[in-house]
């Protein structure tokens, strides 16, 4: 609050990904978006330990769970082929987007959002709370990411990256 800043971007530390920030701003500003969030397309094994967000064809976020494991929750959040078509979204049939807990709030929103609430969590409160009240949109990341919150995860994503065909080079 006290440089009073335009937009407050918030980063996950528990990931490894090369992203370009200002393209991700310039998208959340074009999209006149209160909340952005970065999201991945995963498959449904995956989705299973993230936040998965389901779209309206508009392109806004209307739903998001924390997690989902059941068969029915990943089917109702699985991305439609016409609203990837409608969004142009390169994403396998039956795939799902998931959050990789990188933000772009407005600062009012996100004052809104915390201030005298309860919340403690994103993916599990503040971005449920938000969706209905506020301009919520995805931002489609393409790059190579991975959350690295786990032993196993760190491990698999630091010999991804020292393979001669890793994702990308330092």
């Amino acid at each position: 609050d006290d440089n009073d800043p335009t937009e407050v971007l918030i980063l996950s530390g528990d990931q490894l990904y090369l992203m370009e920030m200002r393209e991700f701003v310039l998208a959340h500003r074009a999209n006149q978006a209160d909340l952005t969030i970065a999201v991945k397309p995963v498959t449904r094994e995956e989705a299973k330990g993230f936040g998965i967000l389901r779209l309206d064809r508009t392109g806004r976020v209307v739903e998001f769970v924390e997690k989902p494991t059941s068969e029915e929750a990943l089917d109702a959040l699985a991305l439609d082929e016409s609203t990837r078509d409608a969004l142009g979204f390169e994403a396998a049939p039956g795939s799902l987007l998931a959050s990789m807990g990188i933000y772009v709030f407005r600062p009012e929103v996100l004052r809104e959002v915390l201030v005298g609430s309860p919340y403690t969590d994103f993916g599990k409160e503040v971005i449920p709370a938000s969706l209905g009240r506020h301009r919520v949109r995805p931002y489609l990341f393409e790059g190579f990411w991975a959350d690295v919150g786990t032993m196993e995860s760190f491990y698999e994503a630091n010999l991804q990256v020292t393979r001669p065909d890793a994702p990308f080079r330092f």
